[in-house]
């Protein structure tokens, strides 16, 4: 879900809609649909969706919104029937059983014949959440229950969804926080707010130099961690504190540097380090005077920082880069496989990507060679590329993109200006600026209960 921001402002997000099929797609969906089944091409377990769309947005309820080439907006389901033809100016995902849509200038709200149940008169209408929905009238925002009654009146400067009885809010520029009869639970007063997630929510304020800071508040506006840090998250979208403390520590940033609090905010490893990620199976990878090891959870070194760059640990190794060559070391900080490599990727299926001479293959744990190098570097970065999942891994050669199995044989030709590895049985591909999907026919089309 996108944070309250974005909600509001995503008629005017034009320019990251792609970015969101390519990375919010490729990340989140579990299902894919297709335009109809004339365009599907099935090659053993693979069903090619060719690209055909502007965009595809992520399932909901078993629907999900596309976007034809003449910019008019229906719904796929899973099996790629168009249930819903393209006839609106805009859609919003389905929630709660039914979806917000704009159709010659009005809102509407359908079910999932496309049915409209409701036709409203307001400026915008969010997605339904608990219950309720956001609505724009004269550039006041309030909400809307199921029946488009008003049942908070317009007042507020910008509104989001409801979570877990709360909705972020704003007045005087200041964000807070409502519950459904309309009341200011928690006083407008921060310069971020984010949505609740089991009982507590992120939060920023301006400090004295008009810095950022970020902190921790739960559903009564009492300060879990205070808001000291520059930095609680790394990923894009809203910032859950399960999951930022799912291993007992979160990251910190004060004055450029990096550290690790616990859940009770206090600081258990001090912010020295010029780059830092979570911690996985109690280390973490960091970056200390320029060079990168790694760290247990007292933030004693397990592995020196001595190397140029280094990536995660997979499968028991990680790529570490030393004297300007890669290869991979143990969690001994031990090269199993000496550095010879010009860059190198993490093991995914008993097998890396390296290159070397300028091309592109990929060797075991023994460090031999299973494909020559022969792929090109990429062009266009998406997940997962150089990536062996279900056997398969995208590769660019010629300034195009296919996917080979563990042979190097190419299973998809490379005809695809972009394409992503497979994550969730999927993967992404492009072309002419349009999209479309290659998917594991034995995973994806499996109806959702």
């Amino acid at each position: 879900m996108w944070n309250k921001v974005k909600i509001l402002n995503r008629r005017n997000n034009e320019s990251i809609k792609l970015i969101i099929a390519i990375v919010v797609l490729v990340l989140v969906l579990n299902t894919i649909g297709v335009y109809s089944k004339q365009n599907v091409n099935v090659k053993d377990n693979l069903i090619i969706i060719e690209p055909k769309f502007k965009y595809i947005y992520p399932f909901s309820e078993g629907l999900a919104v596309f976007v034809s080439e003449d910019n008019k907006h229906g719904y796929l389901d899973t099996k790629g029937n168009i249930i819903i033809k393209p006839n609106f100016e805009e859609a919003h995902s389905y929630s709660e059983g039914i979806a917000v849509v704009k159709e010659k200038g009005k809102w509407k709200v359908i079910n999932k014949k496309g049915n409209i149940i409701l036709s409203l008169d307001f400026d915008y209408i969010g997605s339904f959440s608990e219950g309720l929905a956001p609505v724009e009238k004269d550039k006041k925002w309030g909400y809307i229950n199921k029946k488009g009654e008003i049942v908070i009146e317009p007042q507020f400067e910008s509104a989001g969804n409801f979570f877990e009885d709360r909705a972020v809010i704003q007045l005087n520029g200041k964000f807070g926080y409502i519950d459904k009869s309309g009341k200011i639970i928690i006083s407008p007063k921060y310069y971020v707010a984010y949505e609740f997630s089991k009982g507590v929510a992120a939060v920023a304020i301006l400090d004295a130099q008009k810095n950022t800071k970020y902190g921790f508040i739960d559903r009564n506006g009492k300060y879990v961690i205070e808001p000291k840090y520059d930095f609680l998250a790394s990923f894009i979208g809203n910032i859950y504190y399960d999951k930022i403390f799912k291993n007992g520590l979160a990251r910190i940033r004060v004055n450029n540097k990096f550290g690790y609090i616990n859940e009770k905010g206090e600081v258990v490893i001090q912010p020295k380090f010029e780059y830092a990620l979570e911690f996985d199976k109690n280390i973490a990878l960091v970056c200390y005077n320029g060079k990168y090891g790694y760290i247990n959870k007292r933030g004693d070194f397990i592995i020196n920082p001595v190397y140029e760059d280094m990536l995660l640990f997979s499968e028991g190794l990680a790529a570490a880069k030393l004297s300007g060559k890669w290869g991979f070391i143990n969690y001994k900080g031990d090269f199993t496989i000496k550095p010879q490599f010009e860059k190198a990727y993490s093991f995914s299926e008993g097998v890396a990507a390296v290159k070397l001479k300028g091309k592109w293959g990929f060797i075991d744990k023994k460090g031999n060679f299973i494909i020559k190098p022969q792929f090109d570097e990429p062009i266009i970065y998406c997940s997962a590329i150089y990536t062996f999942t279900n056997g398969l891994a995208a590769v660019c050669k010629n300034r195009k993109y296919g996917y080979i199995d563990k042979n190097g044989k190419w299973i998809v030709e490379p005809n695809y200006d972009v394409a992503s590895g497979f994550m969730n049985g999927f993967a992404y591909i492009g072309k002419n600026n349009l999209e479309g999907f290659i998917a594991l026919k034995n995973m994806v089309l499996k109806e959702k209960n």
